[in-house]
């Protein structure tokens, strides 16, 4: 998910800062984990208006915002006071990392689907094909090259 990649490089880029930021390399953060942010916050909302299809293990037709149990949109520093709570960022790192596990859970399971669904339509059309007929091969004394 691309708000995480976003995350980290945020996280690693102010690790990165040593012990005093300026104000820029502080702004940079803050942008950067807002990005972050913006990005997770769409993935919620975008989530309200999709309906999880019939799934190994999922009640059918669950809304995927309840799948991914999101919750209310995430503050996005607006009203900080010049510093970023580790609170804040333990917080953001959960729920992307809980929002990637699901949604490639997601993406595994429905792959699980289609590829049975491939299987069941594979055995169904050999069913309707007809049985091949007996031919036996015409055997002569000459190569087939001459």
């Amino acid at each position: 998910m691309q708000a995480t990649v976003i995350a980290n490089q945020v996280l690693d880029y102010a690790n990165g800062c040593g012990e005093e930021m300026s104000d820029g390399q502080f702004g940079n953060t803050v942008n950067g984990l807002r990005e972050a942010v913006s990005r997770l916050n769409e993935v919620s909302m975008t989530s309200i208006r999709f309906r999880i299809p019939k799934l190994k293990n999922l009640t059918d037709g669950r809304l995927l915002s309840d799948f991914l149990g999101l919750g209310d949109l995430m503050n996005d520093l607006r009203a900080h006071d010049g510093c970023i709570e580790s609170a804040w960022i333990d917080d953001l790192l959960a729920r992307l990392a809980e929002v990637e596990d699901k949604l490639q859970r997601l993406h595994f399971k429905s792959l699980g689907a289609i590829l049975a669904l491939q299987e069941s339509i594979v055995t169904k059309w050999k069913g309707l094909l007809p049985a091949p007929a007996n031919v036996q091969p015409v055997v002569s004394g000459r190569k087939p090259w001459h």
